[in-house]
């Protein structure tokens, strides 16, 4: 193992820590603007996980911050310290469920290729990996739709085999320098199935 060439993935929850340790910095001011507004930015049907899940930070704000410590939370921009380490050299997230603790500001510092996955029917998180995606400011991203998946794709046979494959190619080009792997997570690539899709799908 050459473990000063690592690359992190992870699904749902999962995939919202890979990408907190791809560099991004947490908002305060942003998550706290977002956690007062649910109702008018989620669909009913699931405002009860955000507000019983990611937003419970946001109630005991003071608690969340002392347990985070002045070392992270300290700086001149309002934005918390980068959570992660320069061994990392590239993260895949997977259908990540809220980009709310980052916004704009946050995920602008993200600074290493960032490979996204989600399902365009994604019943819990609808919009979270378009709005990551259209924030990152960094060349080396990439978005793959999955068309008409759901949150669940990577629990599906059908979605673990196509992962293993892209999750392959990506870590194979960034870890290991196989430069050949890049047409296979390419957009020539990817227009070859009806099942995806390059980037934002735009499509129902």
């Amino acid at each position: 193992m050459d473990t000063d060439r690592v690359g992190v993935t992870g699904y749902s929850y999962g995939g919202d820590i890979s990408l907190t340790i791809s560099g991004a910095r947490v908002d305060p001011e942003f998550y706290l603007s977002q956690c007062e507004n649910i109702t008018n930015l989620v669909p009913e049907s699931v405002q009860w996980i955000y507000n019983d899940y990611y937003c419970q930070d946001a109630k005991n704000l003071e608690e969340f911050v002392s347990f985070v410590g002045d070392e992270i939370t300290r700086s001149d921009d309002g934005l918390w310290q980068p959570l992660t380490d320069k061994r990392i050299r590239a993260v895949m997230p997977m259908a990540p469920t809220v980009s709310w603790y980052y916004g704009e500001r946050g995920l602008a510092s993200v600074d290493r290729p960032t490979f996204l996955i989600w399902g365009t029917k994604d019943e819990i998180y609808s919009t979270e990996a378009e709005y990551t995606f259209d924030h990152l400011i960094i060349p080396s991203r990439y978005l793959i739709s999955f068309i008409g998946k759901t949150h669940f794709l990577p629990m599906t046979e059908y979605g673990a085999l196509r992962i293993k494959h892209f999750a392959t190619a990506f870590f194979g080009y960034y870890l290991q320098g196989r430069e050949n792997y890049t047409e296979y997570f390419s957009e020539e690539f990817v227009s070859q199935f009806d099942d995806l899709a390059w980037g934002v799908y735009e499509g129902e």
